[in-house]
């Protein structure tokens, strides 16, 4: 039974995943999808200017590759920070349960003795 259970937990937890995955990867392309922003990063397509003959390439380098990477690595933070509360939260209150329930045995170990 225990591998079975083990075997959804992973199956879980990989969708999980893939549907953050697929949440930056979304934000990203919304970033992206703005041409002047999509020219500076990827480059430019040079075939109108340029031509297509085989000597010359069709594609101008980025100005910019990295113009992304902040805003890539905020959404990245983000969702980090997210997960962080979100576990801190969940063992705090488990935390603080497992207090409340030592309480009344401490109090009646003190007034046995």
């Amino acid at each position: 039974m225990k591998p079975k259970i083990a075997r959804v937990i992973t199956k879980t937890r990989k969708t999980k995943r893939k549907t953050i995955k697929n949440k930056i990867n979304q934000k990203i392309a919304l970033l992206t999808s703005d041409a002047k922003i999509s020219m500076c990063v990827n480059g430019r397509d040079m075939r109108q200017i340029r031509g297509t003959r085989q000597n010359r390439s069709t594609q101008d380098t980025a100005r910019f590759p990295h113009l992304l990477d902040s805003q890539i690595t905020a959404i990245i933070d983000a969702g980090l920070d997210k997960a962080n509360e979100n576990y801190s939260k969940k063992y705090y209150y488990r935390m603080l349960n497992e207090i409340y329930k030592s309480i009344p045995q401490l109090i009646l170990h003190k007034l046995l003795k």
